[in-house]
C-alpha cells in the first residue's frame, strides 16, 4: 500500500514539475502551486484592467472619428446637401445652419 502511495506521489509531482515553468520548480509543491495560482489570479485581473483600458479607448476614438466626419462634412458639402443625406441614409451629420 505504501509503494502504491509513493509511486503515486511520485507521478503527480513529475507531472506538476513537467508542466510549470523553472520559477515554480524552485519551490515545494504546496508553495509552489499557491504562488501558481497567486499567479494565475494576477494575470486574470491584468488582462481585465487591459480590456478596460482598450474598450474606453475605442469608444473615445469611435466618438472622435464621428466628430472628425461631422466637420468635414460640414467643409464639403452644402446645408441643404446635408438634408438631402440624413434623409436619404440614415446619416446623423451636423448641419452647420442649425447649430
Amino acid at each position: 500500500m505504501k509503494t502504491l502511495k509513493l509511486k503515486l506521489n511520485r507521478i503527480v509531482f513529475w507531472w506538476y514539475y513537467r508542466l510549470v515553468d523553472d520559477h515554480f520548480k524552485q519551490y515545494p509543491i504546496i508553495k509552489s502551486i499557491k504562488l501558481l495560482r497567486q499567479h494565475y489570479e494576477h494575470e486574470v485581473k491584468w488582462h481585465d484592467g487591459t480590456r478596460k483600458v482598450l474598450k474606453t479607448a475605442m469608444e473615445e476614438a469611435d466618438k472622435y472619428r464621428k466628430e472628425l466626419s461631422n466637420i468635414r462634412m460640414q467643409q464639403i458639402a452644402n446645408p441643404g446637401t446635408i438634408d438631402v443625406l440624413n434623409r436619404a441614409f440614415g446619416t446623423d451629420f451636423n448641419n452647420p445652419e442649425s447649430n
